[in-house]
């Protein structure tokens, strides 16, 4: 059965210097915060019919939850549109202190995302701040883009 969704979670691992050495920073295990650490999210899902379209249909629409993972699925409107090229989402994440929510941008930053206005799902790679809010709108992140050595 094939799926189309979107996802956030909060995780964390402890630092275990002698594992990132043997297992490298890919291969370490993350834990989920505990409910006492949740945050609110919401998401948008929308998928191209084909990656040449102009206009996607909206899939999904998770409205702001207070939680430490955040995930829907819809079953079966993968099964003609095997290209993951054609899904675009928006997530916005509301972040109890500023500190955090700081940290969490130069993460993005580093990853190659860049700050700006969000008003459409057209607004790929990029994030927009309001106080402690973060919304991110991403289509086909292409992690070894931000990292070419």
């Amino acid at each position: 059965m094939a799926t189309v969704g979107c996802e956030v979670g909060f995780y964390y691992r402890d630092h275990n210097q002698n594992a990132l050495d043997t297992l490298g920073a890919n291969n370490l295990l993350y834990k989920s915060v505990e409910d006492q650490d949740a945050m609110p999210v919401s998401m948008k899902l929308w998928q191209y019919e084909k990656s040449t379209d102009t206009t996607p249909v909206q899939k999904i629409d998770y409205g702001k939850r207070n939680c430490w993972w955040a995930a829907d699925f819809e079953t079966g409107v993968l099964e003609k549109h095997r290209d993951q090229t054609t899904l675009v989402m928006v997530a916005t994440i509301d972040f109890p202190t500023e500190k955090m929510m700081n940290l969490f941008v130069d993460g993005l930053e580093e990853e190659g995302f860049t700050e700006g206005s969000i008003s459409t799902y057209h607004n790929t790679e990029r994030f927009s701040v309001n106080g402690k809010s973060v919304t991110i709108c991403w289509k086909n992140y292409d992690y070894t883009k931000a990292h070419k050595d």
